[in-house]
Formats: C-alpha cells, structure tokens, sequence
C-alpha cells in the first residue's frame, strides 16, 4: 500500500510550522539588530525552536492515512502500523482540553489515541473512519446526540 493511494492524511499543519518559524525569525532579527537584547529575547528564542522541531516531528512523523480498507497509523519513528477497520473493536472521538482527538481500541484491548487539528478536511477523515469502524447508524446517532447537547448548551 503506497501512502499516495490514501483517501486522506491527518497530520500537522503546514501553516502552525510556518507561523513558529516566522516568530522565531523576528527573535533572532532583534538579536541581530540589538545585541543587548540578548538576555530579554534569549527564553523566546529557546521556546520558538523547540515548538518548531516538536512541530516538524509532529508533520513528518505523526499521521494517519486512511485508506478504503484501513489506516495506517504512525505515532512515532518506530511505533507504524496498518489496520484494517475489521481490526478495530471500537472507535470515537474525543476532546481532551483543547485537542481534537481519534480514538480506537483494538481487537486484543489496546486503546490508541491521535490529537488532530480541527478543520473540516480532519472531521471528514474521522467521520469517514467511524462509518467505516463502527458503521452508519453508529455515527448517525452520535451526531444526534452531539446535537441534543449542543441544544441543551443554548
């Protein structure tokens, strides 16, 4: 299975490397252009290209690509794997503070997670997976009950 064959691809996104990337260069311009700065702009510096590696690691490395069949999932340099949805016991999604996040426990109990931006070309991905894992009335009633609360909220 080539990695250009997939349905979609969940990953970081380009533009939060970017705008790291952008920030981290005016840090280092007001080091340049103000030497005595040094001390007040060093901690930015310092958190802007750890952000920015963490960041490049999350894009090229962590990711999912759905396929019709299965996903392949890597969470890591080593940890890679290909799951055909009969593999999945159960999938949803979740938010756990501020991420968006992909679920799934497999046949032998293990439970995995992937945080994900939230755009709708991800929702898509996802709603696509949970019809695929759990079936159609599954994600049927899950948006109804995702509208009772949104409902009870107002």
């Amino acid at each position: 299975m080539k990695n250009n064959d997939y349905i979609y691809k969940i990953t970081e996104s380009i533009v939060s490397i970017i705008l790291v990337a952008l920030m981290l260069a005016i840090f280092v311009a007001l080091v340049i252009i103000e030497w005595n700065m040094m001390l007040f702009v060093f901690p930015f510096i310092g958190f802007f290209s750890l952000t920015l590696i963490y960041l490049i690691y999350r894009f090229l490395v962590v990711k999912i690509y759905v396929y019709e069949n299965g996903f392949f999932h890597s969470s890591s340099l080593i940890d890679k794997h290909f799951y055909e949805y009969a593999e999945i016991k159960k999938a949803w999604d979740s938010t756990k503070g501020n991420k968006d996040c992909f679920n799934y426990t497999t046949q032998d109990g293990v439970e995995h997670t992937m945080s994900y931006r939230p755009n709708q070309y991800n929702f898509d991905a996802i709603k696509y997976m949970l019809i695929r894992i759990n079936g159609e009335e599954y994600y049927d009633n899950y948006i109804e009950d995702e509208n009772e609360y949104d409902e009870e909220i107002e």
